[in-house]
């Protein structure tokens, strides 16, 4: 699962592109709305899915598979 979801929960530069990188944030930089919107949004995907108690109870799951195998 990615932690940051293109346009949603983040902005993802090209690989190896510095000036895509730059544009992204200095997009970032000068929309105050979408800095809003982009950290609410990846705020509330972490809650649901990288949460302290989701990640633990996954780790739980996975070493009970691999111990009964």
């Amino acid at each position: 699962m990615d932690a940051i979801i293109d346009q949603q929960t983040g902005l993802l530069a090209k690989k190896n592109d510095v000036q895509d990188l730059a544009g992204l944030m200095k997009l970032l930089s000068l929309d105050s709305e979408l800095r809003q919107t982009l950290g609410f949004n990846a705020y509330e995907r972490t809650q649901e899915y990288f949460s302290s108690e989701i990640i633990t109870a996954a780790w739980l799951q996975f070493y009970k598979k691999a111990l009964v195998q």
